[in-house]
């Protein structure tokens, strides 16, 4: 499949990023096939020879690229409405197909269950009311994901929401005061988890929940990058960034930094390779197929080593399933993502309009 350059990204920069949204989403899928489920859930004897040990890691860079390329889009964007239509339907149509698709995989296949502990995964079983719940984003309201990498697509329409009404309503400055929102709101969150104030709670989850206060600092730095503006606000928010993913770390009671050495140096010589021999046109291609990439892995991937089990060695079946999904991503990305884009467009535009949304305009973006 070939994906249409965003024309608004010069070519170079255009390439740059899409290699790192394959190093991003290549971080997120290695971590949960090699360490998100214990290897004897999976029928396994053994680890792993490689195992990456931070696959948020991953999501992190995906909120940076995502904080250039919505606060560039916005500059090309006329009104509310159309900057909303333009992000939904853009992840719309293939996060369906993949939720539906995980739905109907569920019922003829078993994935691996981990029953408690800090890995803990698919302990209930998924039904039409968490498809249903699934396909309008409604965790927030108590439905289970149909697969819990969905999570961070929530994220990243909250962010959507907040900072096109930003843009709208503060059209001059919506970057430097983002950025300023995302430093305030993310400090607050910090330190009220490291306080031991139990009353705080609620404040704290409602920054989270509503606010995302612990990823704002990844989006403002993309935003902040773009407008190549407000330098120290960018220095501020790069250390909060790192700040939040030190704290993750240390939350995380099996991290191994010999190991994901070993990983880092490995994925560096995959990019070397890559570049030498094909000009990067793998990473590339999977930077192309990030987003269904991610979508579809992670059930379906570890369902797949499970049933390896047995036959082929953990590592071995680890490449199985990163083929096997990246194929069903490739061409469900093809199905649904290129599709059916300009149809959700053309109806999420018609609603917005009916709202009266088309008269909020926005500005163009700082620079």
């Amino acid at each position: 499949m070939t994906v249409k350059r965003d024309v608004t990204v010069p070519a170079r920069k255009y390439d740059f990023i899409q290699i790192w949204r394959g190093i991003a989403v290549l971080l997120v899928v290695y971590y949960h096939f090699s360490n998100r489920v214990p290897q004897e859930y999976l029928g396994m004897d053994s680890d792993p020879f490689l195992v990456f040990y931070s696959g948020k890691l991953g999501v992190l860079v995906f909120f940076i690229i995502s904080g250039y390329l919505i606060a560039k889009s916005l500059s090309h964007s006329q009104n509310l409405a159309r900057f909303y239509a333009k992000r939904i339907s853009r992840i719309w149509p293939l996060f369906i197909l993949a939720s539906l698709s995980i739905f109907l995989f569920l019922q003829f296949f078993e994935p691996p269950v981990v029953p408690s502990g800090p890995k803990k995964f698919f302990v209930e079983e998924r039904d039409g009311l968490d498809l249903f719940g699934s396909l309008f984003f409604l965790e927030d309201l108590g439905f289970r994901w149909m697969d819990g990498v969905f999570w961070s697509i929530l994220v990243e329409l909250k962010f959507y929401f907040w900072i096109g009404l930003l843009a709208w309503f503060r059209p001059r400055s919506f970057a430097r005061d983002f950025a300023i929102l995302s430093i305030a709101m993310s400090a607050i969150e910090m330190i009220i988890g490291l306080s031991e104030m139990r009353f705080l709670g609620p404040i704290g989850s409602g920054l989270n929940g509503f606010f995302i206060a612990q990823y704002l600092p990844y989006f403002a730095i993309g935003v902040l990058l773009l407008t190549n503006k407000h330098r120290p606000l960018l220095s501020i928010v790069i250390i909060l960034a790192l700040a939040q993913a030190l704290l993750k770390s240390a939350a995380n009671p099996d991290f191994e930094a010999a190991g994901t050495a070993i990983f880092t140096l490995f994925l560096a010589a995959c990019l070397a390779l890559d570049a030498a021999l094909l000009q990067s046109r793998l990473f590339l291609h999977i930077g192309d197929n990030s987003y269904g990439f991610y979508l579809f892995h992670q059930i379906i991937g570890l369902t797949i080593i499970k049933a390896l089990s047995g036959y082929l060695s953990y590592q071995v079946a680890i490449f199985v399933a990163l083929v096997a999904t990246y194929v069903l991503a490739v061409s469900a990305s093809w199905i649904a993502e290129w599709r059916f884009r300009q149809f959700f467009f053309d109806r999420l535009m018609t609603i917005f309009t009916l709202l009266k949304m088309e008269k909020l305009q926005l500005a163009r973006s700082e620079k």
